[in-house]
């Protein structure tokens, strides 16, 4: 006997619109749930293991040389942590620039130097 049925009288004229659709189901399904834990531990580890990048303290306004270019333009400012390229992103990001391309004349912000570098500098 099924152990979901229980005994009742039943109407013989009177048909039976009960349904038996056994235990309850769990609103989300084990293995999904299981996925989604996995997701988010990858998640939280991949970000927990970034480096985080470094903080540009200061920034300066350049103008553009004849000649001038990213690359020369972020070896002469760099940023303690980054390498050349990501100077060149954080300053093309820096000016919106959509391209590489710049004119003489033009003017962009460049990291700067700390205060407290300069003081050093100096000495």
């Amino acid at each position: 006997m099924n152990a979901y049925r229980t005994s009742f009288h039943v109407n013989p004229r009177r048909p039976c619109t009960a349904r038996h659709h056994g235990p309850p189901q769990p609103a989300v399904h084990p293995a999904v749930a299981a996925l989604l834990v996995v997701t988010a531990a990858v998640l939280v580890a991949s970000f927990a293991l970034q480096p985080s990048s470094p903080g540009v303290s200061s920034w300066a306004t350049v103008s553009v040389q004849q000649g001038g270019t990213l690359w020369g333009i972020a070896r002469s400012h760099p940023v303690p942590g980054l390498s050349t390229a990501e100077t060149i992103e954080l300053i093309r990001a820096q000016n919106r620039l959509g391209s590489s391309t710049l004119y003489p004349g033009q003017s962009l912000r460049v990291p700067g130097v700390a205060t407290d570098t300069l003081a050093v500098a100096h000495r």
